[in-house]
């Protein structure tokens, strides 16, 4: 029964009258103050969350690394899968008191590649807590890495230097267009199927950021947050779902997903499920399936190509470590040395390749650029403050390393997913100017001889008590002395030492013996024996 259907619309205006006020106060005084002390409630319990999530960020201390992969690396995109599969042990369920008194917030872990006039070096913001896991994990998959704590890069650039223009910066954060579920092009569809030769897309960006000049940088980062094992459940059941959906299997069959069961193991069913369907035309169904809608086909037998590449890349997807993440660049450079086509559409055009069953794209809010608003002729509305306000908020959306700043949480990408969008120079990949490790980290022998640790190396204090004893004590100086002139303990002055006499010299040359040899014998000073 639909309760405005006698409602007379001339005969309320006659009541309340075409006053706002009239009408508010009619709306409020008749069950509308509810619905507004609702929405008072509401607003105030997410103001003290957030709230409350800004005084943990401030609690926490956060460190950088840099990281220095061996110069001769052959390890592939697997070893930067493995690290960050390790990362999910930094996922937690905050419990109620930790959400929503102490605001407890999942850390996060941002991957960051930085060029500094074609100097590129390789990044990782983390707490410090974290310290351990994520420098085991690196050296697991490369034990001759090189990682030293750094001070953070990003502080050499503030937001008074956009507000004073005195450099021009471009900056974007990658959005997906299609669900979360389905996947963007990994690694292992740049390997040629034929030849095996893998085509690193990494090496666009690189060579990208290598070509800049002194006075220009580029920033790339990869936010990599843990997601909460509940979210983790719902988006997996998410993908099989529409697996199911693809292939009319949940209309067909009525097929639930179970959280247990793979959505991929249900489609290789089909077979047994068509020749079922096959016997039960021919001698009848024994279980009431002729009751269904025969309209309804399975078409899990007849998927062409790129739907079954969709079906595999989802549960593929869905069967992995998936984490939260943000894609995030910079392009800065001094005014004059600023080119948005160099930094822009180099970066934007290498990020490309990555798109596959899904597509990255900037984001319509978080980008410099104003031609991407919702409605027809907003960037004609202030260009200049929007564009500089713009400019400033994804700088400090960069800097914070915040998860929370930008037009949503996150997409959820695999772990093979964020590998491809972020891993070390492999051997094939020739750039020039990438930091790496030029000596091997060996470990020492382990016959080799040490003191032992209880050993104390420096004098007890009676030792040095008996060692001060023994010393003699200084004798006093005179109070007058001359500068220059050597004094004696008596106060007066030393006779000078005699001079030396001099030595007669010794011939270099033997003696003749008084007595001369005799005739016909040879001179006694020849060198016989």
């Amino acid at each position: 029964m639909n309760p405005f259907a006698n409602f007379e619309l001339n005969s309320f205006i006659a009541d309340v009258g075409t006053n706002p006020f009239s009408v508010f106060w009619f709306l409020f005084d008749n069950g509308g103050f509810f619905l507004l002390g609702m929405i008072v409630i509401i607003y105030a319990v997410l103001g003290w969350l957030q709230y409350a999530r800004e005084r943990c960020k401030r609690t926490r201390k956060y460190i950088v690394l840099q990281l220095n992969i061996p110069k001769e690396n052959e390890q592939s995109m697997k070893a930067v899968e493995k690290i960050f599969v390790q990362l999910q042990g930094a996922a937690n369920t905050p419990t109620f008191t930790e959400k929503w008194w102490d605001g407890w917030l999942q850390e996060s872990f941002s991957f960051e590649i930085a060029s500094t006039g074609g100097h590129i070096r390789f990044f990782v913001h983390l707490p410090e807590y974290y310290h351990d896991l994520v420098e085991a994990a690196i050296y697991a998959q490369y034990p001759d890495a090189e990682i030293f704590q750094v001070e953070d890069y990003t502080e050499e650039i503030n937001t008074l230097m956009i507000e004073k223009k005195k450099i021009e910066t471009w900056g974007a954060e990658m959005q997906l267009t299609k669900a979360d579920w389905i996947p963007i092009r990994n690694y292992e569809r740049f390997e040629h199927s034929l030849n095996g030769v893998y085509v690193d897309p990494m090496a666009s960006i690189l060579e990208v950021m290598s070509r800049l000049e002194p006075g220009e940088q580029i920033w790339f980062q990869v936010l990599i947050t843990p997601m909460d094992p509940d979210e983790e459940l719902k988006f997996r059941t998410d993908g099989n779902k529409n697996i199911l959906k693809i292939s009319n299997r949940d209309k067909l069959y009525g097929v639930s997903y179970a959280s247990k069961k793979n959505a991929l193991d249900v489609m290789t069913d089909a077979p047994i499920k068509a020749l079922e369907i096959a016997g039960d035309q021919v001698f009848g169904s024994l279980t009431g399936d002729a009751a269904k809608d025969s309209s309804v086909v399975d078409k899990s037998l007849f998927l062409v190509e790129p739907e079954r590449d969709l079906v595999k890349g989802i549960d593929a997807k869905v069967s992995q470590i998936v984490h939260k993440a943000k894609i995030r660049f910079i392009y800065i450079a001094r005014k004059e040395q600023y080119q948005e086509f160099k930094g822009r559409r180099a970066v934007l055009g290498a990020l490309f390749q990555y798109n596959g069953p899904n597509f990255l794209q900037q984001g319509r809010i978080t980008t410099t650029n104003l031609q991407n608003y919702p409605f027809y002729g907003g960037e004609y509305i202030f260009p200049k403050y929007r564009m500089k306000r713009r400019r400033i908020k994804i700088l400090r959306a960069y800097k914070s390393r915040d998860w929370q700043r930008g037009e949503n949480f996150g997409h959820v990408f695999g772990v093979d997913e964020l590998a491809s969008l972020y891993h070390f120079p492999i051997l094939e990949v020739r750039a020039p100017f990438v930091t790496k490790a030029e000596t091997k980290r060996v470990e020492p022998p382990h016959q080799l001889e040490t003191e032992p640790l209880e050993q104390n190396i420096l004098p007890t204090e009676e030792e040095a008590e008996k060692n001060l004893s023994e010393e003699p004590a200084p004798q006093a100086l005179p109070q007058e002395m001359e500068p220059g002139i050597p004094i004696s303990v008596s106060g007066q002055a030393p006779q000078a030492p005699p001079a030396p006499q001099p030595q007669p010299t010794q011939p270099t040359q033997p003696t003749q013996s008084p007595q001369s040899p005799p005739p016909g014998a040879p001179p006694p000073n020849l060198p016989f024996v």
